[in-house]
Protein backbone atom coordinates (compact mmCIF):
# COMPACT_ATOMS: atom_id res chain seq x y z
CA UNK A 1 0.00 0.00 0.00
CA UNK A 2 1.03 3.13 -0.85
CA UNK A 3 1.19 6.28 1.73
CA UNK A 4 1.55 3.67 4.76
CA UNK A 5 5.41 4.06 7.02
CA UNK A 6 6.21 3.30 9.78
CA UNK A 7 5.20 6.21 12.70
CA UNK A 8 7.33 7.01 15.74
CA UNK A 9 5.32 5.56 18.61
CA UNK A 10 4.48 8.88 20.99
CA UNK A 11 3.38 8.32 24.72
CA UNK A 12 1.16 10.63 26.34
CA UNK A 13 2.35 13.53 28.61
CA UNK A 14 1.60 13.09 32.39
CA UNK A 15 0.35 15.85 34.14
CA UNK A 16 0.15 14.66 37.22
CA UNK A 17 1.67 16.59 40.48
CA UNK A 18 3.76 13.95 41.73
CA UNK A 19 6.40 14.49 38.67
CA UNK A 20 6.57 17.57 36.45
CA UNK A 21 5.09 17.25 32.58
CA UNK A 22 6.69 15.59 30.15
CA UNK A 23 8.42 13.27 33.00
CA UNK A 24 6.59 9.85 33.70
CA UNK A 25 5.92 8.31 36.82
CA UNK A 26 8.55 6.71 38.86
CA UNK A 27 9.07 2.72 38.46
CA UNK A 28 7.88 2.41 42.12
CA UNK A 29 4.59 4.35 41.37
CA UNK A 30 3.88 1.98 38.12
CA UNK A 31 5.54 -1.65 38.92
CA UNK A 32 3.05 -3.39 41.35
CA UNK A 33 5.45 -5.79 43.85
CA UNK A 34 5.44 -9.18 43.42
CA UNK A 35 3.73 -11.71 45.91
CA UNK A 36 5.50 -13.22 48.24
CA UNK A 37 6.87 -16.84 46.82
CA UNK A 38 5.23 -19.40 49.40
CA UNK A 39 8.52 -21.04 51.01
CA UNK A 40 9.27 -24.63 51.95
CA UNK A 41 6.75 -27.65 51.00
CA UNK A 42 4.30 -24.92 50.21
CA UNK A 43 6.31 -24.50 46.80
CA UNK A 44 5.00 -26.49 43.66
CA UNK A 45 7.70 -28.60 42.13
CA UNK A 46 7.91 -28.70 38.37
CA UNK A 47 6.46 -31.32 36.64
CA UNK A 48 8.93 -34.32 35.44
CA UNK A 49 9.80 -34.77 32.15
CA UNK A 50 7.92 -37.97 30.89
CA UNK A 51 11.32 -39.32 30.39
CA UNK A 52 12.24 -39.34 34.35
CA UNK A 53 8.95 -41.63 34.88
CA UNK A 54 10.34 -43.93 32.49
CA UNK A 55 13.86 -44.24 33.48
CA UNK A 56 11.98 -45.36 36.65
CA UNK A 57 9.80 -47.96 35.02
CA UNK A 58 13.27 -49.42 32.79
CA UNK A 59 14.86 -49.43 36.26
CA UNK A 60 11.76 -51.45 37.78
CA UNK A 61 12.27 -54.00 34.89
CA UNK A 62 9.46 -52.52 32.76
CA UNK A 63 10.31 -53.70 28.98
CA UNK A 64 8.95 -51.39 26.07
CA UNK A 65 6.51 -53.37 24.66
CA UNK A 66 5.81 -51.25 21.58
CA UNK A 67 4.50 -47.56 20.59
CA UNK A 68 1.47 -46.13 18.46
CA UNK A 69 1.91 -42.40 18.03
CA UNK A 70 3.33 -40.67 20.87
CA UNK A 71 1.89 -43.79 23.21
CA UNK A 72 4.32 -45.95 24.47
CA UNK A 73 3.69 -49.07 26.09
CA UNK A 74 5.64 -51.18 29.39
CA UNK A 75 5.30 -53.89 30.34
CA UNK A 76 6.86 -55.81 33.57
CA UNK A 77 7.53 -59.94 33.94
CA UNK A 78 4.77 -60.21 37.08
CA UNK A 79 2.16 -58.84 34.05
CA UNK A 80 1.84 -55.00 35.18
CA UNK A 81 1.35 -53.12 32.07
CA UNK A 82 1.90 -49.22 31.65
CA UNK A 83 0.94 -46.96 28.79
CA UNK A 84 2.83 -43.35 28.66
CA UNK A 85 1.55 -40.36 26.45
CA UNK A 86 3.82 -37.65 25.17
CA UNK A 87 7.36 -37.15 24.31
CA UNK A 88 10.40 -37.72 26.59
CA UNK A 89 10.68 -33.58 27.26
CA UNK A 90 6.34 -33.21 27.44
CA UNK A 91 5.56 -32.48 31.34
CA UNK A 92 4.28 -35.60 32.71
CA UNK A 93 0.68 -34.97 33.83
CA UNK A 94 0.02 -35.88 37.86
CA UNK A 95 -2.54 -39.09 36.14
CA UNK A 96 0.72 -40.48 34.42
CA UNK A 97 2.28 -39.86 38.05
CA UNK A 98 0.17 -41.87 39.20
CA UNK A 99 -0.28 -44.52 37.14
CA UNK A 100 3.42 -45.08 37.55
CA UNK A 101 3.78 -45.01 40.95
CA UNK A 102 1.02 -47.57 41.33
CA UNK A 103 2.91 -50.18 38.11
CA UNK A 104 5.79 -49.97 40.47
CA UNK A 105 3.76 -51.10 43.67
CA UNK A 106 2.53 -53.90 42.26
CA UNK A 107 5.28 -54.96 40.72
CA UNK A 108 7.69 -55.18 43.80
CA UNK A 109 4.73 -56.48 45.67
Amino acid sequence: MRGVGLQAWTFPRSTDRDHGPGEGPLLSQVVKPRAAQPQGEECSRAPPHIGEPVRDLTKAGFVRRGRKGSHRNYVHSSGVNVTLSGGDRDDAKPYQEKAVREALERCTS
